[in-house]
């Protein structure tokens, strides 16, 4: 709708439209002269109800109120449809992201009553999963190399030497986890209570404490089968050394793939805990659902639409202030005019007439329904549906 004032809304400039056009000084200030006496005619009884002027005025003042706030929605137009065509994703995405949060409170709880109820059970150190890793590579490169040189040196392809050579490093360093049952089973066995004594929270894990373990039977004939890899992967490296360089070196770097193997034990065995891996895993689980949470938070939907409404809420709310200042000049306009007119309306109203202020203009008419209701409607629906 075109506003048919165009000096009444042209305020944008932060500078009154009306400046100057009062009596006196270019300020809008007017001034008034010092008299020995002086005489004020009130405004008619007949007229108290309002001169058709003032109708117009305040008429005019009302109109400001939805002009503007009329003119703010064709402003916000497109973030408010942009809003709404987001809509289904923002759903969707909101509803993931309630189920993260779900998860992040679940693993978060998991892992606290974890780390609490069996932290007195935990043997490995701060820093092991390092060393264990660190020394699981080492080891296997170690056999790896000599297996490698070995291949090489005998005519061998580059490509299958290596390969071969990987796949024998991890076989010494696989053979090397029998440690980490035989730990366990020791540790098993010390944790070993009766049901009837574990606390409620222990009766969660009550595997790490009953009689559960596979046994020494079951555990010798792993032991058997890690010795037969040692064994087997010495003698080998040892018979391809002596081809090449003699039995001495097939002696030295037999004895050293037997070491590897022996050192990749101990270094499972030191590692071992099943108490610590339980623990580990729950903070695991715990972080990738802060991750994923905080993935889902950031997604474009969720972010452009709450831009979009931001944004069409700001412009509304300008348009909306811009209006009511509009009002109020419009008001100052109409007191203008009747203060350059006393000889018709006199100098003010008479003491049994109570005008309305300017402040009340427009109170009494419905309000449009812009960008900033709707905002603020979303608003409050999103917070009462998270709670």
């Amino acid at each position: 709708m075109r506003n048919l004032y165009p000096l009444i809304r042209s305020s944008s400039t932060g500078r009154s439209p009306f400046a100057g056009q009062f009596t006196g000084s270019n300020a809008g200030v007017v001034s008034l002269q010092r008299v020995d006496e002086a005489a004020a005619v009130a405004t008619p009884d007949a007229i108290g109800s309002g001169t058709w002027m003032e109708h117009g005025f305040d008429e005019l003042a009302a109109e400001q109120e939805y002009l503007w706030p009329a003119e703010g929605e064709v402003a916000s137009r497109d973030e408010a449809a942009t809003a709404n065509g987001l809509i289904t994703a923002v759903e969707a995405e909101e509803f993931l992201l309630t189920e993260a949060a779900s998860l992040v409170r679940a693993t978060k709880t998991s892992y606290e009553h974890s780390l609490t109820t069996l932290l007195a059970w935990v043997h490995r150190g701060p820093h092991a999963n390092f060393r264990y890793w660190v020394g699981w590579t080492v080891l296997g490169m170690g056999d790896t190399v000599g297996v490698a040189g070995a291949s090489i040196l005998l005519g061998e392809e580059i490509w299958i030497a290596v390969a071969q050579a990987l796949a024998t490093g991890l076989a010494a360093v696989t053979a090397g986890l029998a440690g980490h049952d035989l730990k366990e089973l020791r540790l098993a066995r010390q944790r070993r209570r009766d049901p009837d004594d574990l606390t409620d929270d222990e009766r969660r894990y009550r595997r790490f404490f009953d009689d559960s373990s596979p046994g020494d039977s079951l555990l010798k004939i792993v032991a058997y089968l890690s010795g037969t890899i040692v064994l087997l992967i010495a003698v080998g490296i040892f018979a391809l050394r002596a081809s090449i360089e003699g039995g001495l070196a097939g002696l030295v770097f037999g004895s050293l793939a037997a070491a590897t193997a022996l050192a990749s034990f101990m270094n499972s065995y030191a590692h071992a805990d099943e108490v610590a891996d339980l623990i580990a895993v729950a903070r695991r689980n715990h972080q990738q659902s802060v991750r994923a949470y905080r993935r889902i938070s950031q997604a474009l939907p969720l972010r452009r639409r709450a831009e979009a409404l931001e944004k069409a809420a700001s412009i509304g709310q300008e348009h909306a202030l811009r209006g009511q200042a509009a009002a109020h000049h419009v008001q100052a306009m109409k007191f203008q005019s009747l203060t350059a007119n006393p000889g018709v309306v006199g100098h003010g109203p008479s003491s049994s007439m109570k005008p309305a202020p300017a402040s009340a203009v427009g109170d009494g008419a419905q309000k449009p329904v812009g960008p900033v209701s709707r905002h603020r409607r979303l608003t409050k629906q999103a917070k009462e549906e998270t709670k």
